[in-house]
Order: C-alpha cells, then structure tokens, then sequence
C-alpha cells in the first residue's frame, strides 16, 4: 500500500520492465531494473497498483501490468505513507533505508538513506482496507 501525500504531478516517474522482485506490491522499494534492491545504491518505489485476493490481501498487480509488462516508479523527493516497512516504531526525524526485501528500515551505517520517518500509525483507511504499521515519511 503506498498514499501518495504529495502533488503527484511533482513527483519523477519513471517506467521498468522485466523480472520485478517476486514478493514486490505497492509500496516495495525496487531497483532501476525492477531487481532486489541494493544497499548502498539508488532504489524506487513502486506506484503500480497491487491486485487483491478475495481475502484482501495484496497479490499480483492490476491489468495494466499484465498489458504493458512494466510497473511504475516514483523517483525524487515527496511525503507519502505505506505498510511496506519491517519497522514497528520510529521517532520523528529517523533516517530510513532499503532493505534487501525492499521495506523501509532503520539506516545502518554505511547504506544509503533513503527515507526521514515522520511516524508510525495503526487503522490508516484506504482503498477500503484497514491498515495497521503504517509509516510516515519523506523520501531524501
């Protein structure tokens, strides 16, 4: 899941095709080519709408995948919410990274930071799903 909380017609898109990480969905941090992501490098977010399962799980992606093979990426700086992160806590003003599964997580030194955290919540409404874990934060 990934809310947008900035102008999304200010944020940098940007298209990739070919293997996307298997256990990617809205929100998942990938590399250029769609790949794992790498510490210590450039990764993006996926803008690409999930598929749900009839438990309302994310799983898959929307037709337009399946049309065009490609998923799209958010590049820059902008202010969003997601649920792809293996943290459970954070303070206001941590500095983030990617992990290996692509989720935001404390910044180790060494790594690139990729994210200043804002905040964590519980029962964040959207697309008519309740989310919990949910992380706020500006991408740098």
């Amino acid at each position: 899941m990934l809310i947008l909380l900035s102008d999304v017609n200010s944020i940098i898109k940007v298209e990739t095709s070919g293997t996307i990480l298997s256990t990617a969905v809205q929100g998942t941090y990938v590399a250029p080519d769609g790949t794992a992501p790498g510490a210590g490098k450039a990764n993006f977010q996926i803008w690409t709408e999930s598929d749900k399962n009839a438990a309302g799980a994310e799983s898959g992606w929307t037709p337009d995948f399946s049309a065009t093979g490609a998923v799209t990426l958010l590049a820059g700086s902008y202010r969003a919410k997601t649920d792809q992160t293996a943290l459970t806590s954070v303070a206001s003003g941590d500095q983030l990274m990617v992990n290996a599964s692509g989720l935001l997580v404390a910044w180790t030194a060494g790594n690139h930071v990729s994210a200043i955290a804002i905040g964590i919540e519980d029962g964040v409404s959207f697309k008519g799903s309740s989310y919990d874990n949910v992380l706020e934060y500006i991408t740098v």
